[in-house]
């Protein structure tokens, strides 16, 4: 038998049966050729330096379970309560060439000895930049602050529109300090203990200020405040709140801080009433040390 012959005609038949397969599953090059319904799409990788993208900065939201514990002191009168429930919060420093931004939130929702707890809140100013250096310089922002928060013992609101803010910030991917002075007209609001009348802040001018420090993976803000400034015959509202969290990876941790003192109608007329609180949060989210 003559082989040859035969061995070349199959061989033919394979390529031929090959090429057919290739030009039906093949995806043309989109940089030299138009893109069949077929053509993968390109990947887009958005860099630090890219237009329109805030950097560098911080950026953190988390979901996470929280535990706490709450005491509060007005005339001699002293209570404690516990609670545990669900807390989300964000956190974020950004800056965008001479652009420059601050924003926080939570939202919160639980209880405990002392029955349903929860609240809300947001901080948020945007402003304008000036750098002295490549990462640092100083900075004047306006926005807004406003929360509504009822703890098991005690509860305070506030709303500030506008909101003033004047400081100096150093921001970098690993490494962000910030220190700001605040003000603006506190157009409603109040603050309460259990036992004693609650105090309306509305037509109150508060003044304070933060420090905010950020080492990667460590974030620590510390915030005071001084609401009414020209005392009436309540006196003024000071409070004092401080949040460290771990935001390397997940999860994330976080230990929060805060007392408010001032004077409220008890019992035994005007006294001074203190309200604390200390709560561990450990929750899950996004975070970006840009």
């Amino acid at each position: 038998m003559r082989l040859r012959p035969i061995v070349r005609r199959a061989a033919r038949g394979t390529t031929a049966l090959a090429m057919i397969v290739s030009s039906s599953t093949a995806s043309a090059d989109p940089r030299t050729e138009p893109c069949p319904p077929e053509c993968p799409a390109p990947r887009v990788r958005v860099g630090a330096h890219a237009k329109g993208r805030w950097w560098p900065g911080f950026a953190m939201r988390a979901l996470s379970l929280r535990i706490s514990d709450e005491r509060t002191h007005i005339g001699g009168d002293s209570r404690t309560a516990g609670s545990a429930g669900v807390e989300e919060r964000a956190l974020s420093y950004l800056s965008l060439g001479k652009l420059n931004a601050r924003y926080t939130d939570f939202l919160s929702l639980g209880g405990g000895d002392a029955g349903v707890d929860g609240g809300l809140g947001v901080d948020a100013a945007i402003g304008y930049q000036p750098l002295l250096g490549e990462h640092h310089g100083p900075f004047v922002r306006f926005g807004i602050r406003a929360h509504s928060l009822y703890r098991g013992r005690f509860h305070t609101s506030l709303f500030e529109l506008p909101q003033a803010q004047l400081g100096y910030s150093y921001i970098r991917r690993t490494l962000h300090l910030e220190a700001g002075a605040r003000s603006g007209p506190v157009l409603t609001g109040r603050y309460g203990v259990e036992g004693g009348a609650a105090t309306d802040l509305g037509g109150s001018l508060e003044v304070g200020g933060y420090v905010a420090v950020g080492v990667r993976p460590l974030r620590l803000d510390v915030e005071a405040s001084r609401v009414r400034i020209d005392p009436g015959a309540e006196g003024p509202v000071n409070s004092i709140d401080a949040l460290l969290c771990g935001a390397m990876a997940r999860p994330i941790v976080c230990f929060h801080g805060s007392a408010v003192r001032g004077d409220l109608v008890g019992t035994t007329g005007l006294t001074r009433a203190t309200a604390a609180y200390v709560g561990l949060t450990v929750g899950f989210g996004p975070v970006e040390w840009r």
